[in-house]
């Protein structure tokens, strides 16, 4: 293309050095050969330059974007493995045990294997209270606290004696602070002399209220045993 200009500006230069000099020469060559090279029309560079702006922003816009990072979500905890942790066995509870029946510690009168066919009835008569008989309810009161271990007492006696039913009087002194110094068998007509024994230790066995004026008491309980 370029060697076909010259060529052209040539024969043009020739034609009028012929005709009359340079300034025929200029008229008759085109302005954009004498510029030294072809000249893109003006719209057309204003359209290549906003081409130009139009693509560079485009190309900010996405690295601005590209530059945002999306808020990292909230992490899930891996999820433990299965067995990874030992599960701790459930304590059980234990159940709540059974209300023993209050007898006199280490007594041999009492046997632990009476057949529950063995039956008692233990009744705590009225307690009189010697000197004092205005006390006797808060003493019968204490005393009744026995009945458990009479009960047990008896059953014990009913297996090697099935006839030890009838009243056993009991005298117990007691200090001014309600402790037992003595426990006496004033009656026994049970015939079982190991049933009042046992009876007795039940008897010291008790916690038993002090005297209203700090001097010591002394009962007299009367129980009768049925079966």
């Amino acid at each position: 293309m370029a060697r076909a200009k010259i060529l052209a500006v040539a024969a043009l230069v020739a034609s009028s050095l012929a005709l009359g000099g340079c300034d025929k020469i200029k008229e008759m060559i085109p302005a954009g050969i004498l510029g030294g090279g072809d000249e893109a029309p003006s719209d057309e560079k204003e359209g290549d330059s906003k081409k130009g702006e139009d693509s560079k922003k485009e190309g900010d816009s996405k690295k601005e974007e590209g530059s945002k990072e999306e808020p990292a979500g909230e992490k899930e905890p891996p999820a433990e493995e299965e067995g990874g942790k030992e599960e701790k066995p459930a304590v059980e509870e234990e159940a709540p045990a059974e209300e023993k029946a209050a007898t006199p510690a280490g007594d041999p009168a009492v046997k632990s294997d009476i057949p529950k066919s063995i039956k008692s009835r233990t009744k705590v008569e009225k307690v009189q209270v010697i000197g004092h008989t205005s006390e006797g309810g808060k003493y019968k009161f204490a005393a009744k606290k026995a009945n458990p271990a009479l009960k047990e007492c008896h059953r014990s006696a009913l297996v090697d004696k099935p006839g030890a039913v009838g009243k056993v009087k009991f005298k117990i002194s007691l200090s001014g602070k309600g402790e037992v110094e003595a426990v006496d068998i004033e009656k026994n007509k049970t015939g079982s002399d190991d049933l009042a024994a046992c009876c007795a230790g039940a008897f010291k066995a008790l916690d038993w209220p002090k005297g209203k004026d700090g001097e010591d008491r002394v009962l007299a309980i009367p129980v009768m045993f049925k079966k």
